[in-house]
């Protein structure tokens, strides 16, 4: 056989073109007809089948924050390949972020994130309003140069927003 296999098969099976291989080829033609993407051991399958468990495994671990409040994947996305074609290769550091963190997983909703980007669209953030502008407590503290735990306590002391995020830290020095 081409494959470097011997068998034993009968000269006439092969003039007719009965037998073919030694085996290998009907191997190789089965593979092929049940190979759908050859995809299935890497990171970004991995990612794909996750957000489909997550939305409609009921027994998923996460089920209850994402298929449980109604969160779907879009008819598209629930096949691999057009998921795949849409969202590409996982960049480095990055996965599926939804930027609206109550809509379902489809192109126009889902981004490639950063963990920074991903912690600020969490539902659990506490958002600020201050000049006009609603940013996360974390947003705020970046964009003012001050430390969360600060803010935090400000406001727990019962301090305005715009007073939490403009008074001047004072330092004492013992």
């Amino acid at each position: 056989c081409d494959c470097g296999a011997e068998k034993h098969i009968l000269g006439m099976c092969l003039s007719r073109g009965e037998t073919q291989s030694c085996g290998c080829l009907h191997k190789e033609v089965i593979a092929n007809i049940n190979k759908t993407h050859g995809m299935t051991r890497t990171p970004i399958y991995g990612l794909w089948h996750g957000m489909i468990q997550r939305c409609y495994d009921r027994n998923h671990p996460r089920f209850n924050d994402y298929g449980g409040r109604g969160i779907n994947v879009c008819e598209r996305w629930k096949n691999f390949e057009y998921f795949y074609a849409d969202m590409g290769d996982k960049p480095h550091n990055k996965s599926l972020e939804r930027l609206d963190v109550n809509g379902n997983y489809s192109p126009d909703n889902v981004v490639w994130a950063d963990m920074k980007a991903q912690a600020n669209n969490r539902r659990t953030n506490v958002i600020l309003e201050h000049n006009g502008k609603k940013q996360t407590m974390q947003q705020w503290c970046d964009e003012l140069g001050l430390k969360i735990g600060t803010v935090w306590a400000r406001l727990n002391r019962g301090w305005s927003v715009d007073r939490a995020l403009t008074q001047e830290v004072r330092h004492v020095f013992g």
